[in-house]
């Protein structure tokens, strides 16, 4: 027996178990602007995650059963740069819905793990359209529409994000073109990392060039890129084409920095909208 966590006569909201293995699919997420991003969020919060679970939704839309799969999580509120609620506090625990899935999934969005830390743009569920019949704010407070973008994990001092945030008023930087990271080397990571790993050590000897990129990474003054390509390797050694596909679009950036960058930002479109 599931958990029912939202019945009422339209909609029911139930506690479901993840589908292992996953079902991937391709997303078609809606083109995003800057104004959608600082405008139309009514929060943007470094947050950490906790209790992570998948629901099933099931109504009636259009003279048709529907049942929708996402994943909803509480966070605890760390840093808060901008909100519409102005009695929401650090330390507050809220709870945050996306629109995917174990059942509806992509390797290359964020991974959601109890633990993990973010800054995420997020959407107030009472503004959302089709609550006469989703009733969103009964069962989660925000929603982040494009997560592939808008919910930015944080490693070490640095946020890992994709060209939305590149450009000259931004302070990211392409980690591939720093660290003089191709395709030709990407593949080479790809198979030292899976021997490496069938071996059980990463060291000297088993990944050389990972180390190699390491050593160029700290005199460029990013530390963190180790821990950062290790995290891709291990999603991505089995096909190294996608882990080139996602490492060549990845930017880093110095939290604090990109922080008051995008307080800036709020700041700047608030004043101009």
């Amino acid at each position: 027996m599931h958990d029912v966590i939202y019945n009422n006569s339209i909609i029911k909201v139930t506690v479901v178990p993840p589908l292992l293995p996953h079902q991937n699919a391709d997303f078609e997420w809606p083109v995003l602007t800057e104004n959608d991003a600082y405008i139309n969020n009514d929060l943007i919060a470094r947050c950490i995650i906790n209790n992570v679970y998948e629901v099933c939704l099931e109504y009636r839309y259009l003279d048709a059963d529907v049942k929708d799969y996402v994943i909803l999580f509480d966070v605890s509120v760390n840093q808060i740069l901008q909100s519409s609620n102005s009695e929401l506090k650090e330390n507050d625990i809220i709870s945050v819905g996306v629109p995917y899935s174990s059942r509806l999934f992509d390797e290359a969005l964020p991974d959601i793990k109890e633990g993990v830390e973010f800054l995420l743009f997020g959407k107030d569920t009472a503004k959302l359209k089709h609550n006469d019949v989703l009733y969103m704010p009964e069962y989660v407070d925000y929603w982040v529409s494009s997560l592939h973008k808008l919910l930015l994990m944080k490693f070490g001092n640095y946020y890992l994000c994709d060209d939305f945030f590149s450009g000259t008023s931004y302070p990211s930087v392409n980690l591939t073109n720093k660290l003089g990271i191709t395709e030709d080397i990407t593949f080479a990571l790809a198979n030292e990392y899976s021997r490496a790993i069938f071996k059980d050590s990463i060291d000297s000897d088993s990944a050389p060039l990972l180390l190699e990129i390491e050593n160029i990474a700290i005199q460029e003054g990013i530390p963190e890129a180790r821990l950062i390509l290790e995290y891709y390797l291990n999603k991505f050694y089995y096909d190294p084409y996608l882990l080139w596909m996602v490492l060549d679009r990845l930017y880093v950036v110095e939290y604090d920095v990109f922080e008051q960058n995008v307080r800036e930002k709020v700041n700047f479109y608030k004043e101009v909208s």
